[in-house]
């Protein structure tokens, strides 16, 4: 059995057909494969579906009756149908640059794009403009449109100047903003605001610096803040009913102490008329 150098597979349909055939050429010139053996290896190593497809196309002939030429074409015919140029065109103006893709990544696949396009001789012009619209690096593209007599490998090397340039950049703040910590001193974190009791804040930032306390009718803290004595600022109306409710309970023992003594009184009163009268 001969040995190959290299190893060339079986066609797979997520393949472009033509990239296959191109890698297929390339496996039968380093071999040394003559052109009339080309056919019978295509034909054996293309894998069962594919043969059998050949067959479909071409029946009654048989595929060994054919070209190699005249083989690839009729497959490349029926897998990828010629393209709509207007179609592929609009689908490449489109094109613009995506969030996380590098430069390098935009520009293949511009060129991707534009293989079915038929730009023929103004493919790099077009290429060169596309990519400068396309460019989501806005630094990089004025510099691109200020440029005099671009050329798509000058645009691509500046872009890729500009691209480097702000990662370079983007890595030496991140390693700065990991290094520095803020801390705060102690002696504000632990101090108690004045106005509420709080120590998450300063008394000049305080929600109830406006708020009026409910003990001495001043307005900037809360009541459990109050310095002042509370029976001293106690409203009026508290105070009153307190007062009052006193008063009442004093009158009703000194009624109390009244009729007592009044009870002792007479009947004093009446043991001294019993003995008198004996």
């Amino acid at each position: 059995m001969a040995q190959y150098l290299g190893n060339i597979t079986e066609y797979q349909t997520e393949e472009d057909f033509e990239d296959y055939i191109e890698r297929f050429d390339q496996f039968c010139l380093v071999n040394d494969i003559e052109d009339d053996r080309k056919k019978a290896l295509f034909l054996t190593v293309v894998g069962p579906k594919t043969y059998g497809l050949v067959k479909t196309l071409l029946a009654p002939n048989k595929p060994a009756e054919k070209t190699f030429q005249e083989l690839t074409k009729l497959i490349s015919e029926h897998l990828t149908p010629k393209p709509i140029i207007i179609a592929e065109r609009y689908r490449f103006y489109q094109r613009k640059q995506q969030d996380g893709e590098s430069v390098t990544q935009f520009v293949t696949e511009q060129r991707k794009l534009a293989e079915k396009c038929e730009f023929k001789g103004f493919l790099d012009e077009v290429l060169r403009d596309m990519f400068v619209i396309g460019l989501s690096n806005r630094v990089a593209q004025r510099k691109l449109l200020s440029e005099t007599d671009l050329t798509l490998e000058k645009a691509f090397k500046i872009a890729m100047s500009c691209e480097m340039a702000e990662e370079q950049v983007q890595n030496i703040h991140s390693s700065e903003s990991k290094e520095v910590k803020v801390v705060k001193p102690t002696s504000e974190r632990i101090r108690e605001c004045w106005r509420c009791g709080r120590n998450n804040h300063r008394p000049d930032r305080c929600f109830y610096k406006e708020t009026e306390c409910s003990i001495c009718h001043k307005r900037g803290h809360l009541r459990k803040k109050c310095t002042a004595a509370p029976g001293d600022h106690a409203p009026k109306d508290k105070r009153n009913f307190k007062y009052g409710k006193k008063e009442k309970r004093s009158s009703k023992v000194k009624h109390a102490q009244s009729v007592t003594v009044s009870d002792t009184d007479s009947s004093s009163e009446s043991d001294y008329t019993d003995i008198s009268h004996v």
